[in-house]
């Protein structure tokens, strides 16, 4: 008889099982077999659980002699490595690594040769890596004689899957667009990320001023006009800090217009809204198509040294409030904020107040933007804001 058929045969004398077969995780190990074809599982009226161990715990507990299995539960996850070691001064440790319902996966294939120590390794089975599931060490003496055991686990998640980008990736201006319904994978969200810092170190390596605005505000209304000639003077008197836009039409497209007339570079961070055939608007001559809205929301906020906000939706509601809480909670350092004409401050001042008045912001928060209605005043306010330093 071998060593690992001693050792089941001294389970099954202790308790009876039906089969079980082992996880192709635990292919170095034993099992327990029996004459059913049925899971072999203890229940938990043949344990004494002492307590749950972290990875990194040891603890020491005492098996009384032909009684229960003493036992510890710990937390894991599919796939998690970990490595378990019982150790006694004198007694022989028959050790198993139990499931949640108390099916074996793994014991040692030592016990019953002297040996003071028993030691498992191995990943843990499972089917979803993303769900905490409990499992349990239990042990015995080989000879059933009562003995200090001491238990120790260690444990070490999977690794993450490397991803490995180059510039090359980013020289088309885009990333995948991705259907409705379809969340960004973290390749698409570390490549938005690469590709966006890479643009900004090249071609921003100072900061940039962003404009928010509508998309629907086109060539011919006055809002268009005013950012496109603010964009133009901005260039023209400071091109070590380019504008930066939303990279689609609108107020977008005249101040992409504005910066690239003056002969300046004229950044643009997109996203599919349509289909993926939508493009960065003409006058860009550096930008990005994101495949997450979210990154690239976030990447126009990253290095500003202003924001310049005109009239718009939704989006740009979403933006101002973006960049105020972001100042306010101290996630980016204070920047100037200039809202470009006194009827879309007028909007929202109502709610702010309100906000202020009830306590959900301080009262000072309402003073973190300044208001301007030409494009003269938003290039003075700027200048002030954001003096030459050479």
């Amino acid at each position: 008889m071998n060593r690992s058929a001693r050792n089941q045969g001294w389970l099954l004398a202790a308790f009876v099982f039906a089969a079980c077969e082992v996880p192709a995780e635990s292919v170095s190990t034993e099992s327990i077999e029996g004459s059913g074809e049925e899971s072999s599982a203890l229940s938990p009226s043949q344990l004494k659980v002492v307590r749950a161990l972290a990875y990194g715990d040891s603890d020491s507990a005492l098996y009384r002699k032909s009684g229960l299995l003493v036992a510890y539960s710990f937390t894991g996850r599919a796939g998690y490595q970990v490595t378990i070691d019982v150790v006694s001064s004198r007694g022989d440790p028959v050790t198993w690594l139990l499931d949640a319902r108390y099916a074996q996966i793994a014991s040692n294939d030592d016990a019953g040769e002297g040996d003071t120590s028993s030691h498992i390794a191995l990943a843990l089975p499972g089917n979803d890596p993303a769900q905490d599931a409990t499992f349990y060490i239990a042990y015995r003496d080989y000879n059933y004689e009562s003995h200090y055991f001491t238990v120790k686990i260690e444990g070490q998640r999977p690794r993450t899957k490397q991803i490995l980008l180059t510039e090359d990736q980013c020289r088309s201006g885009r990333n995948r667009f991705l259907p409705g319904g379809e969340n960004a994978t973290p390749v698409d969200l570390a490549l938005d990320t690469f590709c966006a810092e890479l643009i900004i170190s090249k071609k921003a390596p100072n900061g940039f001023v962003a404009i928010f605005g509508s998309s629907r505000l086109n060539d011919g209304t006055p809002e268009y006009t005013n950012a496109r000639s603010f964009a133009n003077q901005w260039t023209l008197a400071r091109p070590d800090l380019p504008i930066l836009t939303g990279g689609g039409p609108g107020i977008m497209d005249a101040g992409n217009r504005g910066a690239k007339e003056a002969g300046g570079v004229s950044l643009g961070f997109s996203t599919y809204f349509r289909d993926a055939n939508d493009q960065l608007n003409g006058f860009v001559t550096d930008g990005y198509m994101f495949a997450d809205f979210a990154v690239r929301e976030r990447a126009m906020l990253n290095y500003a040294k202003a924001a310049v906000v005109y009239p718009g939706g939704v989006g740009t509601a979403w933006e101002l409030f973006m960049t105020l809480s972001q100042v306010q909670t101290r996630r980016m350092n204070r920047i100037p904020i200039i809202v470009v004409g006194p009827e879309m401050a007028n909007a929202f001042n109502p709610y702010l107040q309100w906000m202020a008045t009830r306590g959900t912001i301080s009262p000072q928060d309402v003073n973190l933007f300044q208001v301007v209605s030409t494009p003269e005043e938003a290039l003075a306010a700027l200048q002030a804001a954001l003096p030459r330093t050479n």
